[in-house]
């Protein structure tokens, strides 16, 4: 047994000592101190404590007894065991009341010593286990009560954390934990930019923050790009390894830990403290409890992304909700696009939006944008070809929305000047039936500005801008037929008003101006003798400049319809043979788009009327499939209105050329007996004045008065008549017979 267990013997008989510490003691592994007198015991018991003493009664110097009360007095807890002989019983119980555990009696045996021995030295040891295991319990103790507090104040903080559902406060107070529990100097928190394979600065405590904003590190090649790559914790916290350690702050630090964020398996960020002006390292522990934080806090970072992520969708649902519910009322186009854009804005917060619509081309024209940059956008005529060149062009090309969370990267983005801070951009199609009539396009002034579920909120309030701009346009082309149907019927009433051809023309095309607008337009009527088309009137004042011009039936488009009876609608004449630019050359005009239509009798063509270039939005010239059967129907009505006001101008003229020679006759009717009348009146008054003829009174002269009368009143109505007779006679002097009659009457009657 080699217990090394020290036993004290005070005794002043050198056989007795050699006996115990040869024979009994050293064999059996206990080490022996030996005393000769009683004080040098006394002493080093006190000085040496042994385990235990084996004392003698009569000693020099001093007694055992007197030994045992001193021991007993200072409150010594070593073991003693008697050495006494036979009769000195009384004298044992003394000591055992001071303390004696045993005693042996002189001489002894081996077996008797061991045994005494052992039995004393039992309860010493049970005493000194008792005396380990406390102290260990007590170091247990505090060390459960330090985890206990580590552990509740690690509970108090994830559970505070776990409350949080704000993710920027989140963020802060993960940090401020870090730093907290391992009483860093600074903290930081990186997350993973997934596309760029960056780890990025999401918050951080202690460091500047000029050398925070915008920190980025690849993951590739840097020490805390180490923890992604390999799931691990890393701490440095020796000399060694310090001496050029260098992190993102900017600043040489003293050690570090950084550990994983680590989610099902896939690594979502980094934690990290460092120490730049403490030098104490991070042991263990602190990797320990930082690894325990990142546990949770990955938990209610992913808590609060899902809830975030829900509040958003929600309250994306809720603006969606809202403005379908606000634009689906809006009837006007142009009304409905403004509101969008300016909702866009005001209540998603989005840095620009615009929406451009297709324009019966292989081209997007941009209707509406944003405040004062969007309507200069507009005006300057933004047209975007759809193609696969540009992110708007290929999200209408292939019907489907196209994301750039980082538009630099992507060489379909084409930067506008107006537009310098773009660095996201979302192009939405607007599908109605499996067709794009046209494009939402949201930008973005930061990067990673759409996520998933901004997409999807944007398709769906894409969808309903889609019905919105087809409700809006149906309503539009009813609203736009209604007025068109009535100014035709205010215009075929206005023309079946009239009887003068000239005036029917030049009400026709006023009438024309106002349902279509154009830059330009003409109508033409039949020369029938000459097979040619003559321009009669124009709009925007070019009759004058096109009179000169005669077209031949089949020569251009207006030549083509008046010989083939058919309508044409030319959407690009510079791709169409038919098309004669000389006239519009001659006078500086160029067509790009023209509407013609047959003026149409049965069988016959008796002219044509002529648009050009309709006046649209975005620069769209080309007619429609209405304004050709709009134009037609009023083609029939003035066709009509034509013929008839014809047909009366030669009724008319016919007319006044037999009441000219009706009124030619009467007036020689009353010419000739007038002026046989005439000439006996003179005579008869001749006779009188020569005496050849004599009257008794004054009776013949009061009838030859009369008579003189008369014949001037007959001569005055007759020169009525041949002035109104002869071929030159005007509209003016049909208009003041009645004022030369009643003059006539006045004048003769007096």
């Amino acid at each position: 047994m080699d217990t090394k267990e020290r036993l004290l013997i005070i005794e002043d008989s050198e056989e007795v000592v050699d006996f115990l510490t040869d024979s009994i003691l050293n064999p059996s592994g206990y080490g022996t101190l030996v005393s000769r007198d009683g004080q040098d015991g006394l002493r080093r018991a006190l000085e040496d404590k042994p385990d235990l003493i084996l004392l003698d009664l009569n000693l020099p110097r001093m007694t055992g007894l007197e030994i045992l009360k001193v021991l007993h007095d200072r409150g010594s807890d070593i073991p003693v065991i008697l050495m006494t002989f036979y009769g000195s019983e009384e004298i044992a119980v003394e000591a055992f009341r001071l303390g004696v555990k045993n005693y042996i009696v002189k001489p002894f045996k081996a077996g008797e010593v061991l045994e005494a021995v052992e039995g004393a030295l039992g309860e010493g040891r049970l005493r000194r286990e008792k005396d380990r295991l406390t102290e260990e319990l007590m170091g247990a103790k505090k060390q459960l009560e330090f985890r206990v507090r580590e552990l509740t104040t690690l509970y108090e903080i994830t559970r505070a954390m776990a409350s949080l559902m704000d993710l920027e406060t989140l963020l802060s107070r993960l940090v401020e934990a870090a730093v907290f529990l391992t009483k860093a100097d600074e903290g930081m928190l990186f997350l993973i930019d997934e596309e760029t394979n960056e780890l990025y600065l999401r918050a951080a405590k202690g460091i500047g923050e000029k050398y925070a904003r915008g920190s980025r590190l690849r993951v590739d090649d840097s020490l805390i790009g180490k923890v992604v790559r390999t799931g691990e914790p890393v701490r440095i916290a020796s000399p060694e390894d310090r001496l050029d350690l260098k992190v993102q702050t900017g600043h040489l630090v003293s050690s570090l830990v950084y550990v994983p964020l680590k989610l099902r398996g896939e690594i979502r960020g980094v934690l990290g403290v460092s120490n730049r002006v403490t030098n104490r390292p991070f042991k263990r522990a602190d990797q320990h409890r930082l690894n325990i934080l990142a546990d949770h806090a990955v938990i209610a970072l992913e808590n609060a992304r899902l809830y975030g992520a829900e509040q958003r969708r929600a309250f994306h649902l809720a603006m969606t909700s809202h403005l379908s519910q606000r634009i689906s009322s809006i009837l006007d186009v142009d009304g409905l696009l403004s509101e969008v854009v300016e909702l866009l804005k005001q209540d998603l917060g989005y840095y620009y939006s615009q929406i451009l619509l297709r324009d019966n081309s292989d081209y997007l024209t941009m209707r509406e944008g944003t405040g004062d940059v969007g309507r200069s956008i507009r005006d300057s005529g933004l047209r975007v070809q759809i193609d696969d060149q540009t992110i708007i062009g290929w999200a209408a090309n292939n019907g489907e929305t196209l994301c750039a969370n980082d538009v630099h990267e992507d060489p379909r983005f084409r930067l506008h000047e107006l537009l310098p801070g773009t660095m996201a951009e979302l192009a939405v199609p607007l599908r109605v039936g499996g067709q794009v009539i046209g494009v939402l396009d949201i930008h973005g002034n930061e990067r990673n500005t759409f996520d998933d579920d901004d997409e999807l909120t944007l398709q769906m309030l894409g969808d309903q801008i889609a019905i919105a701009i087809q409700n809006a346009n149906s309503y539009e082309r009813v609203r736009r037929r209604a007025q068109e149907l009535s100014s035709l019927n205010q215009i075929a009433t206005a023309v079946a008003s009239s009887l003068d051809v000239d005036e029917i023309l030049k009400r026709v095309m006023r009438g024309i101006n106002e349902i279509m607008h154009v830059e330009a337009g003409s109508l033409l009527l039949t020369d029938e003798a000459a097979d040619e088309l003559e321009f009669k009137t124009t709009l925007h004042g070019r009759t004058e400049k096109l009179t000169p011009f005669r077209i031949r039936l089949g020569q251009g488009i207006a030549g083509w319809v008046a010989e083939k009876g058919e309508p044409l609608l030319v959407d690009d004449v510079r791709g169409d043979p038919r098309h004669h630019s000389k006239i519009g050359e001659t006078i500086g005009f160029e067509a790009r788009s023209i509407l013609c239509v047959p003026l149409k009798l049965k069988d016959r063509v008796i002219g044509v009327i002529e648009l050009i270039n309709k006046l649209g939005k975005g620069g769209d010239t080309r007619f429609s499939q209405d304004d050709l059967e709009l134009l037609s129907a009023l083609a029939a009505s003035v066709a009509v209105a034509v013929e008839n006001a014809g047909l009366y101008k030669t009724t008319k003229g016919e007319m006044s050329e037999a009441f000219r020679t009706t009124l030619a006759s009467m007036s020689q009717y009353a010419y000739d007996p007038l002026k046989a009348f005439a000439t006996n009146t003179y005579a008869l008054k001749a006779g009188l004045e020569r005496g050849t003829i004599s009257c008794a009174d004054d009776t013949m002269d009061q009838l030859l008065s009369s008579m003189e009368r008369q014949i001037q009143q007959m001569a005055s109505l007759t020169e009525i008549f041949n002035l109104l007779a002869s071929p030159q006679t005007s509209a003016e002097d049909w208009a003041n017979l009645e004022q030369r009659f009643e003059k006539l009457k006045a004048r003769h009657a007096s």
